[in-house]
């Protein structure tokens, strides 16, 4: 299952940008990825609008073609996990996805929804006790997240966040640790200027390479448009893949707010594309345009040298707003929302809704590669070879997007802007 985005005001991009989040020109990291299997799990639960409207933001025509299309885009992930050993050492990709369901001990549950979540997210049924005791069933859940992340969210939901009517949270957690397929050398990374949104400068460490085919280099394919350039780093793969599994994509816009705005999945799409053929390119050689007709040479059709910031970034938000204005505004409407699938209330008085989504994501690259993590919650309330014909240079030295993407599936499992990489 390819991952889709919503198209409307830029689908999960929007949340970049969002001033409900407060995520408009900081750095900030999302996981479209972990949000759509946290509302996965709600969605055999939904019914009616509440449904319809779920459908139209996750992008999907219904429970029967959503539920397997998660659980084979879940399967195809863990299968890039993996550890091994060459001539160069000890390797790891680490890709690791859980998902929990946490309900009120006692609270009625409907059992089709119950099998529905088991057969797509492996999530068995975890009982607490929100009513009597929510800071217990809060430590709990920021436990299993601890957990799952590796440490790197020790503190998914804040106590505001659960309370004695909370009812039923499902979550979602996800942590990536992947090394680059060719290294950054660490005694070329130095301080470079970086220009922030409003214009001042900075001095940040940053890290240079160059792509190509000679020499051992690996090629970094480059691609440009209007109002943009990127490039494509990927991650090495173990045992079993013939090719990278993972890559991540720099975008680097003449205007980011310009850019964001009109940033859909359609346009992440073509810019993937061009770097995939830019990539195919390096397979044909060329030419030499310096070279004499009798010597008759050939020549890589380019070079690259890449500089790219260091970066560490950590965001908290709650997907309430956004996802509302995305279109599914009945989920947290006390009174509309339609969960019955979930839970059938006896009198009206603890009719379910989504209270609240909270995310949270953090990653650091760097000159080994990137390590990430991310978790979301929906809380349920009641109440040296040949020569470059052209060499390109690269400097990431402004405001800057970037994807971490699942080549095979298209999923999108890390997002985010760099604003200020010394924040």
């Amino acid at each position: 299952m390819r991952q889709e985005a919503g198209e409307r005001g830029g689908g999960p991009w929007l949340l970049l940008a969002d001033p409900d989040v407060r995520l408009a020109g900081q750095n900030a990291v999302i996981s479209p990825t972990s949000i759509a299997l946290a509302l996965g799990m709600a969605l055999p639960g939904a019914k009616g609008a509440t449904a319809a409207q779920m459908d139209a933001v996750l992008g999907t025509s219904g429970w029967s073609a959503y539920g397997p299309g998660l659980n084979a885009l879940e399967q195809a992930l863990a299968s890039r996990d993996a550890a091994w050993t060459d001539e160069t050492g000890e390797h790891a990709l680490a890709l690791r996805i859980a998902n929990a369901a946490y309900a009120q001990a006692g609270w009625a549950i409907e059992q089709p929804y119950l099998d529905a979540i088991k057969a797509a997210f492996g999530a068995g049924l975890r009982l607490s006790d929100f009513a009597a005791d929510p800071d217990a069933a809060r430590a709990a859940i920021n436990a299993w997240v601890k957990e799952q992340t590796a440490g790197r969210i020790p503190q998914l939901l804040s106590p505001a966040d659960i309370t004695a009517l909370t009812r039923l949270v499902l979550v979602n957690a996800m942590y990536l640790k992947a090394g680059w397929e060719a290294p950054f050398i660490e005694m070329l990374t130095a301080p470079a200027s970086f220009t922030r949104l409003d214009g001042s400068t900075v001095k940040v460490p940053t890290m240079h390479t160059m792509g190509g085919e000679g020499g051992g280099m690996r090629p970094i394919p480059y691609a440009s448009g209007t109002g943009w350039q990127a490039v494509e780093l990927r991650y090495r793969g173990g045992p079993g893949f013939d090719d990278a599994p993972l890559a991540m994509t720099l975008v680097l816009p003449t205007d980011l707010a310009a850019f964001e705005q009109h940033l859909t999945a359609s346009q992440l799409e073509r810019i993937t594309s061009a770097l995939e053929a830019q990539r195919a390119s390096f397979d044909t050689f060329i030419p030499c345009p310096w070279a004499k007709p009798r010597d008759h040479p050939s020549c890589y059709p380019y070079a690259l040298q890449l500089s790219l910031p260091r970066f560490s970034i950590e965001t908290r938000a709650d997907l309430k707003a956004p996802l509302q204005a995305l279109g599914m505004p009945l989920a947290f409407d006390p009174a509309g929302a339609d969960f019955t699938g979930i839970h059938v209330s006896q009198g009206g008085g603890d009719r379910l809704f989504v209270s609240q989504v909270v995310h949270q994501a953090n990653i650091d690259v760097d000159e080994q590669g990137t390590e990430a993590a991310a978790a979301t919650a929906v809380i349920g309330g009641t109440g040296g070879g040949p020569g470059a014909a052209r060499e390109i240079t690269l400097r990431l030295d402004h405001p800057f997007l970037f994807f971490v993407r699942d080549l095979a599936t298209g999923a999108v499992l890390f997002m985010g802007q760099v604003t200020d990489p010394s924040a």
